[in-house]
């Protein structure tokens, strides 16, 4: 869940080539997926889970509720599950027009697992804790072909996603290329 749009995605736009694959991670309300759309792309999987589950039980629990209740209109995790329904459900109406799209209702977790074609590009706008960054980026170098491209997001304004794709260049030795103030480009 976000607070705001996310404008940023549009600095790396000139990297999605038409006919490639792509994947974004985190979609929530679908306005990055609305210009990736627009790249004419051969296919594009649209990956959140519209849910509470990866919340549960972390530390953060108590602040995310807090912090959200405001959007919701509750602190009840089951009207929170209702909210993400709704969103799932706007997103789903949206882009299901769309032959190349693959929407799934998933952990990113389950989708690396399941998937079964290699990716030239790959769009992480998930999980921001520093696990959850860590494990999208790492994740992405088993799904994404040589050549292709890691991007990510919210890097510059949230300080764990920062350290975590810091940390993880470091481990692969991967040169970052910064985009517009906060988006971050990795090269297989």
């Amino acid at each position: 869940m976000m607070i705001g749009k996310n404008t940023e995605s549009r600095h790396i736009l000139p990297l999605i080539k038409s006919g490639t694959v792509g994947a974004e991670i985190g979609v929530w309300m679908g306005e990055s997926t609305e210009l990736f759309v627009k790249q004419k792309l051969k296919k594009l999987y649209i990956v959140d889970p519209w849910s509470v589950e990866p919340y549960e039980g972390q530390e953060s629990w108590d602040y995310y509720i807090d912090r959200y209740s405001k959007i919701v209109g509750s602190k009840n995790p089951e009207d929170f599950q209702k909210y993400y329904d709704n969103v799932y459900q706007k997103v789903y109406d949206k882009y299901k027009i769309y032959p190349n799209c693959e929407i799934r209702r998933e952990l990113s977790s389950t989708f690396y697992e399941s998937l079964t074609e290699k990716l030239d590009w790959i769009y992480i706008d998930g999980d921001h804790s520093y696990e959850g960054a860590y494990y999208d980026f790492e994740m992405a170098l088993s799904v994404v072909k040589p050549g292709g491209i890691i991007i990510g997001d919210d890097y510059g304004n949230k300080k764990d996603v920062v350290r975590a794709v810091d940390d993880w260049a470091k481990k692969y030795n991967k040169e970052l290329h910064r985009y517009g103030k906060n988006q971050v480009v990795a090269y297989v």
